[in-house]
């Protein structure tokens, strides 16, 4: 049985981690567009 507590946390720190991945993609691509040379950014 789960931990209602401890679930709750679990699913927020996972939104969490998706949102951030999604921000941190977005941010990539726009810098890909921005520069010839995206090599620069990995």
């Amino acid at each position: 049985m789960f931990d209602l507590c401890y679930s709750e946390y679990a699913w927020d720190s996972l939104s969490k981690w998706f949102i951030g991945q999604f921000y941190f993609t977005k941010t990539i691509a726009t810098m890909q567009k921005a520069t010839a040379n995206p090599l620069l950014f990995l």
